[in-house]
């Protein structure tokens, strides 16, 4: 399909809203090599190099696009809390082999193989808590919701 034949199911401001939070999700990502998904990101750049990013997104966007295909967005956050949490289930299950974006099989099962320790503690609320992740990763406050926390301190549980 042709740029020019592209489907929008929910217009173009729509979809580019939504391009730009995934790609600025890649981006993060890329910047700071860190996060649940960074197999992910490495994957692309080694395997097809930037202009993976590109396809990676486009296609991403499509299918966030065409999966809330109608879908009203009461209020501003209700859109960035649902592509926000939806990049992270996309990213982190690693769906993206041979240069190819695959849906998810319902019956497909993940394999979590947990590398870190993070240890974190909110500056909202002080909370501190700890979590396992496959890198050293932001997390959010449990306690208080506040985003994007980085740990203060990972210990490589393969040791």
């Amino acid at each position: 399909m042709s740029h020019t034949d592209k489907v929008f199911p929910n217009g173009f401001t729509s979809w580019i809203e939504t391009f730009y939070e995934i790609t600025s999700a890649i981006e993060r990502e890329r910047a700071h090599d860190m996060g649940p998904w960074s197999d992910l990101i490495k994957r692309v750049q080694e395997e097809q190099g930037t202009g993976g990013f590109y396809e990676l997104a486009e296609q991403l966007t499509d299918l966030f696009e065409k999966q809330h295909e109608g879908t009203v967005w009461g209020v501003d956050a209700e859109f960035f809390d649902t592509i926000e949490n939806w990049i992270e289930e996309e990213f982190k299950d690693n769906r993206h082999r041979d240069g190819d974006y695959i849906e998810p099989d319902e019956d497909e099962e993940c394999e979590d193989t947990f590398m870190f320790t993070n240890y974190y503690r909110c500056p909202a609320c002080d909370h501190e808590w700890s979590d396992q992740w496959s890198a050293t990763c932001d997390d959010d406050c449990p306690s208080c919701g506040k985003r994007h926390i980085s740990p203060y301190f990972s210990e490589d549980v393969n040791f």
